[in-house]
């Protein structure tokens, strides 16, 4: 029997950043055919002609299709047409398909009203508090949302707080606060009407994101705390300027994305500080390497609503490599329940932390302990996790006759 399709309307273009949902769809590719819908750009002279492009194959089981609109996206009125160019396109998508599931990964994306399709919102940041910095409008985003929320079937989301924070947003959030914490296979129910009037309940559970497949590349640990990932405003400075004071050997990985002023001059300090080394960007081949002479890994983000909700995609990635790691205190973080991260909610014991774990000996077996956790919340098993909740919501409609 062939498997339904699934049109994912997807929160990047596949051309750009690997994020959240481009990782889990490669996964989901494996087992099920999957149209990834780019976000819609603007008219140019590259992408002459509104509307979708034709099929494109990115990776196995995933086809790309790209959504050309009018120039000025944000601006009201082109917004209201950009939103139904994307509906005809996802509806002409939907026609060809005798059984389809639709997941919205997008804060601007629609979930189609009124069709036969099993409907997911997946979410993977908070979109409403991180609206302004998308270059979006909160109010849109919240209305999105909204509409999303009540015709969904499935709700899933990064984070148990991230969860909540969006169901109590909508009509049927009521019981949001009862939800399973995405350790427990089964999702968790939240009563109340459908926009459409056919469901008497929304499906929720948290899927996390997830970690990259351990290499065989080789370690050599070096007395040196990493850090990956793109530099930004979302960073705690006070943290790593702790570790520069007390003289720990510092190993930044990843390109700036820094806005903020007064943030990049604190930036340009801390970089040019001795014992401090940037590598910036690197090509993702030889990531492993890298992470391979760190000494320990860290995630050091600011306490704001925004991180909060966050599930920081490096923390899983230092684990899979071997590394142990010191986190700020993020809910996501202490969510993995693991001795292989250390939380620490101030730059004192964020630095005493990261001192501790520099001081171990290198111990192979340790480093195989941190893999081991690390393959138990691989993408592989995200996967897993989202297909679980949509295959739920579709037994439960074909035992009702939907």
């Amino acid at each position: 029997m062939t498997e339904p399709t699934i049109v994912w309307l997807a929160g990047t273009g596949w051309d750009q950043i690997t994020g959240t949902d481009k990782r889990i769809v490669r996964q989901i590719g494996l087992l099920r055919p999957v149209v990834w819908v780019d976000p819609p750009v603007a008219l140019d002279w590259r992408r002459p002609r509104l509307g979708a492009s034709a099929p494109e194959p990115v990776a196995p089981g995933v086809t790309r299709v790209s959504v050309t609109v009018l120039p000025g996206i944000t601006r009201r009125g082109i917004r209201l047409i950009t939103a139904r160019i994307v509906d005809r396109v996802v509806a002409s998508l939907l026609a060809g398909l005798d059984d389809a599931t639709v997941v919205v990964a997008f804060p601007l994306g629609r979930l189609p009203r009124g069709s036969a399709a099993t409907r997911v919102l997946y979410v993977t940041d908070d979109w409403l508090d991180g609206a302004a910095l998308m270059g979006f409008s909160p109010a849109v985003v919240r209305g999105t949302l909204r509409a999303n929320l009540a015709r969904a079937d499935a709700v899933a989301a990064v984070t148990p707080s991230l969860l909540r924070l969006v169901l109590g947003e909508g009509t049927r959030g009521a019981d949001a606060a009862a939800l399973v914490d995405g350790r427990d296979a089964r999702a968790a129910l939240v009563t109340g009407p459908g926009a459409d009037g056919h469901r008497a309940a929304l499906a929720a559970r948290v899927v996390a994101n997830g970690a990259p497949a351990p290499t065989a590349a080789p370690v050599e640990r070096e007395y040196v705390a990493g850090l990956v990932g793109q530099i930004n405003e979302r960073l705690d400075m006070s943290l790593l300027e702790e570790l520069v004071r007390r003289g720990v050997p510092l190993r930044i990985i990843g390109p700036r994305a820094d806005r903020d002023p007064a943030f990049g001059r604190r930036l340009d300090s801390l970089l040019a500080a001795p014992g401090v080394d940037w590598l910036g960007p690197v090509p993702q081949s030889e990531l492993a390497l890298h992470l391979g002479r760190l000494g320990v890994g860290l995630t050091p983000y600011l306490d704001t609503p925004f991180n909060r909700a966050s599930f920081p995609l490096k923390t899983l990635e230092y684990l899979s490599a071997g590394l142990r790691v010191v986190s700020s205190d993020l809910p996501a973080s202490r969510w993995l329940d693991t001795p292989f991260v250390a939380v620490r909610g101030d730059a004192t014991s964020f630095a005493d932390a990261v001192v501790a774990e520099l001081a171990l000996p290198v111990d192979p077996a340790r480093d195989a302990k941190c893999r081991a956790f690390a393959v138990r919340h691989s993408w592989v098993q995200r996967a897993d996790e989202l297909l679980e909740l949509v295959d739920s919501v579709r037994e439960a409609f074909a035992e009702r006759g939907r």
